[in-house]
This record gives C-alpha cells, sequence and structure tokens, in this order.
C-alpha cells in the first residue's frame, strides 16, 4: 500500500452548522397537557428494522402516534436502568417560532438536564387533538357558570 497525502483534512466537527430552534426564540401558544392522559414509548417492528413512536392517549377519546429517535429511547433504557426518572415533564403543546415564523404542535419531552426534544404531530392528529381541547375548554366553562 502507498503512503497516500492528504491535504486540506479537516475536523469532522468543523464548519458544521447546527441547525436547531433557539430556546429564547420559542413561545407557548396552548398547553394540552389538561387533555392529555398519558405518553407512552412503544416500539415497532418490521420486517425492515424497529421504529419507536410516542403514543398519546388524548382523554381516552383520541390517541395518536409520533415518531421519536432510537437514540432518545436509548436514553430512556439508560435511566431505567440508573432508576432515574428521565423527564421532567412530557406533554403537548402549541408552539410560535420566531425564527421560523410559524406555529407547530409538537410532543414536548424535558430531560432532568433541561434539555428539550419535540417530536412534531401531524396536522390531521392536530384537528383532532384541537377539538377535543376546546371542547373540554367549553365543558369547563359551563360546569363554572
Amino acid at each position: 500500500m502507498e503512503n497516500v497525502k492528504i491535504d486540506n483534512v479537516k475536523n469532522v466537527n468543523e464548519n458544521v452548522e447546527i441547525n436547531e430552534m433557539s430556546e429564547d426564540n420559542i413561545s407557548l401558544v396552548t398547553d394540552f397537557t389538561p387533555v392529555i392522559r398519558t405518553i407512552k414509548i412503544a416500539s415497532n417492528k418490521t420486517k425492515y428494522g424497529t421504529t419507536y413512536l410516542a403514543v398519546v392517549d388524548v382523554s381516552g377519546i383520541y390517541s395518536f402516534k409520533v415518531r421519536v429517535d432510537e437514540g432518545f429511547v436509548n436514553y430512556i433504557n439508560v435511566c431505567e436502568k440508573l432508576g432515574i426518572k428521565p423527564f421532567k415533564f412530557k406533554t403537548v403543546v402549541k408552539e410560535y417560532s420566531a425564527e421560523k415564523n410559524r406555529q407547530f404542535v409538537c410532543v414536548k419531552f424535558v430531560t432532568i438536564k433541561d434539555n428539550t426534544y419535540r417530536f412534531f404531530v401531524d396536522r390531521v392528529d392536530t384537528e383532532s387533538l384541537e377539538m377535543i381541547f376546546e371542547n373540554f375548554q367549553a365543558t369547563q366553562t359551563t360546569k363554572k357558570s
């Protein structure tokens, strides 16, 4: 094998643009926590491999699934093996990003080290979630009257 000289080699991490949203530019629009019963992580084995899902139960009326990363599931497994609660909280929220100038609905997890992970909800699931939340708010208003 010949000795090959490679010029202009750079550190892999140099000039890498991080494509993350700044938490300072994100504001809460709606917190759907009152209608969320559970958020569980489940695996789905297929002939092509395993996918991981956050399964959200909305008031026992509706449930939807959002795909999560394998690394995220590995974090949860490590925490379980260490006997540590992995999250400060997990919920479903509608937020506004000033950077992107748009609203989005996501399943939001905040870890014990204050890192935030968002997994975005499909539009059709968002519509169903919002209808259930609006119905919940209407029933709360009539109960108070």
